[in-house]
């Protein structure tokens, strides 16, 4: 049995594999073959084809696909046009007056004015999160000052003691009106939540960082409003003067819609080949219409935006977006 394996094998000449190196290699096809013979689910393919198809906005890291921007205002084109907004959502008319116009800024929300009471509102939704209660208290220790500071008590070394913020409060801890707010009434203000929202809610001294909450819960509200950017896009992160989205995923999917609807708008000819067949459409090759992925994630999506704003948002996504805002500006 081997010698006739080996007589056969022998009888067929090198010439005769040679149509094996005819064939094409596949990073030698056009994306739009790539997508039509192996789709874009697999990474090898998406390997193949990713630095073709990038856009003007986009580039790849670590082989994701990252949206780069100057800032928000390219999203505004997004929204409905000024016909299609209606009263109490947000259109592309507000949209760019919110993320790109900073001399005519509009904001749907007032911070000042969403919050009625600051304790129930804001302080429950502090006391809730551990990261955020501890980012208030690490901003209120520069508050903090020692029991017995002096600022004109000369130290061994004839000196000046390192100055310190010394602030007078109400003072809950014990029967007096007022004291020095230091290590030891920290402390135990650590301890009794409902009595340190209290000074921070009508102590003047807290002001500025009563403030920040204030700023904080609004970034929430309008967080919420626009949250359609972040649904889709995903959340932005700032690198260099410019915000960064990952959307790799959001990339793949649209380019093989776009590769769908290319193959199935161009229909072959009767006893075409299937080589043939791809090379007749050879408009469905590269994706070559858009200069930028925002652009094109607008042809492909008729449901524009039109968020309402002349409703108070869930809850749920204001607390979410409030802590994180908070830990952002403490």
């Amino acid at each position: 049995m081997k010698n006739l394996i080996k007589k056969i094998l022998k009888e067929f000449e090198e010439d005769d594999f040679e149509w094996v190196n005819d064939l094409p290699k596949i990073e030698d096809l056009p994306p739009g073959v790539i997508y039509r013979k192996f789709g874009f689910k697999d990474e090898h393919a998406r390997n193949y084809v990713v630095k073709d198809l990038l856009f003007s906005d986009t580039k790849l890291v670590d082989n994701r696909v990252i949206l780069s921007l100057d800032g928000y205002c390219d999203f505004h084109k997004l929204f409905y046009d000024n016909s299609r907004g209606g009263y109490g959502r947000i259109n592309k008319f507000l949209a760019e007056k919110v993320l790109c116009d900073e001399d005519d800024w509009w904001e749907p929300y007032s911070s000042r004015d969403l919050v009625h009471d600051w304790k129930d509102q804001i302080w429950d939704l502090i006391i809730k999160d551990k990261n955020a209660l501890n980012a208030v208290l690490e901003y209120i220790k520069r508050y903090v000052s020692s029991v017995d500071y002096n600022p004109k008590q000369l130290d061994i070394y004839g000196e000046l003691p390192k100055k310190q913020n010394v602030i007078h409060i109400e003072d809950k801890m014990g029967n007096q009106r007022s004291r020095v707010l230091d290590a030891e009434y920290f402390t135990w203000l650590t301890t009794h939540l409902d009595e340190l929202g209290d000074l921070i809610n009508s102590n003047d001294e807290f002001e500025d960082l009563k403030l920040e909450t204030i700023w904080a819960y609004g970034d929430a509200y309008y967080k919420s409003v626009m949250r359609p950017i972040t649904e889709e896009f995903g959340e932005g992160k700032w690198d260099g003067g410019r915000v960064e989205f990952d959307v790799t995923e959001l990339f793949w999917t649209l380019v093989g819609r776009q590769f769908d609807i290319c193959w199935d708008g161009c229909h072959r000819p009767k006893d075409q080949s299937e080589e043939e067949y791809e090379e007749y459409c050879s408009e469905c090759h590269q994706i070559e219409n858009w200069s930028y992925f925002i652009d094109f994630y607008q042809e492909l999506n008729e449901d524009l935006w039109s968020p309402r704003y002349d409703e108070d948002p869930d809850d749920d996504k204001v607390d979410k977006y409030f802590i994180e805002s908070i830990l952002d500006r403490l």
